[in-house]
């Protein structure tokens, strides 16, 4: 039995994504022994992976809340994985996990890195524990509650927001009383946003062909009868922080969860210009990482579960069928073509099905 993976051939360099030669993709790779397990490792079989647009930071080199990934090294990621073998006895073979695994078939961990999602969820509904239920979800909803500390008629603003994070943080931000704006990269994806909840939507493409995202932002918080930002839910950066900066009320919150502009043009950046408004306006500007932070994250998985059973809130996930098309699914993150979760099926299995 051979272990299919996806390895880092080399770091990616100013012509990623448009090539994705970094990736190789290896169909024999021998199988883990389970006898080589240590105390406390999992050996597991993976189910689903998910494509994360931050995975170019993660192959660069660059230190970040996970150790870079070596040469030949397969590509980390958020999965969901059954247990073959177990050397910790609060695991056993079957359970279902999820947690921070790799591209492959079969992956070691130690079981402090994987979360046991129960029983009673396992045959439901599978694959949102990498988007809703997961480290997306969970995200939105603790960066949201905790760092954006959303009041009543607060303006959010929510960059990528037909993304897999930021259309849930969208829908959050309708949820807890704010009036929401979404920045997206079409006007089907600003549709998408106006649709599940957001009181307006910017093509921010058309905006920068004329340099006017914060001239058509200012534009917008006006016809939303708002005076300026209050909360900023940035999963992009560079000219979308800029344009918000132009436009904070006093006191505004920036919640930085995410870097898209820079993941993709990593020897590029264009910079912040308007930074001093933070001093002028009295604003916070807090980075977000929930990741491990296992009692809040059970908070938040409930107060989601809950709002998913009564129908309040919409996630999309596209399921892509193999391992060998991870590299492709990144690329097209990248190039804003996903609306919601991209999430590759690593094997089939009716008992994991999604229900969507």
């Amino acid at each position: 039995m051979f272990n299919q993976r996806v390895v880092l051939a080399k770091r990616p360099d100013e012509s990623f994504p448009s090539k994705i030669d970094c990736f190789s993709y290896i169909n024999d790779a021998p199988m883990p022994d389970p006898q080589s397990l240590k105390p406390n490792e999992l050996l597991l079989k993976i189910i689903y992976i998910s494509i994360e647009p931050v995975t170019r930071v993660w192959i660069s080199g660059a230190r970040s809340y996970i150790n870079p990934t070596n040469i030949s090294d397969p590509i980390p990621s958020f999965g969901i994985a059954q247990v073959l073998f177990s050397k910790d006895p609060k695991f056993k073979p079957q359970d279902v996990v999820c947690g921070m695994f790799a591209w492959e078939n079969y992956h070691i961990t130690n079981s402090s890195l994987a979360f046991k999602i129960p029983e009673e969820f396992v045959t439901r509904s599978l694959p949102k524990f990498l988007s809703l239920f997961g480290p997306t979800g969970i995200t939105a909803y603790l960066g949201l509650q905790e760092a954006g500390n959303p009041k009543e008629n607060d303006v959010l603003v929510v960059s990528a927001a037909a993304g897999s994070c930021g259309s849930i943080v969208v829908q959050l931000g309708k949820r807890w009383g704010c009036k929401v704006i979404g920045i997206a990269g079409s006007d089907e994806k600003c549709e998408f946003v106006k649709k599940i909840g957001a009181d307006d939507c910017i093509n921010y493409k058309k905006a920068d062909q004329n340099n006017t995202l914060g001239k058509i932002l200012r534009q917008s918080i006006r016809k939303i009868n708002g005076t300026g930002v209050d909360i900023f839910f940035d999963n992009v950066g560079e000219a979308s922080l800029d344009a918000v900066l132009e436009n904070l009320n006093e006191k505004a919150r920036i919640v930085m969860c995410g870097a898209m502009a820079t993941y993709g043009n990593w020897k590029n950046y264009l910079g912040v210009k308007n930074m001093t408004n933070i001093i002028f306006k009295r604003g916070v500007l807090q980075g977000i990482l929930y990741f491990g932070q296992m009692e809040k994250m059970k908070e938040a998985l409930m107060g989601l579960w809950v709002m998913n059973q009564q129908k309040e809130i919409v996630t999309v996930e596209e399921i892509i069928p193999g391992i060998e098309n991870a590299p492709k699914a990144l690329q097209k993150v990248y190039y804003g073509e996903n609306k919601g979760k991209y999430i590759i099926a690593v094997r089939e299995n009716n008992l994991y099905s999604a229900k969507l």
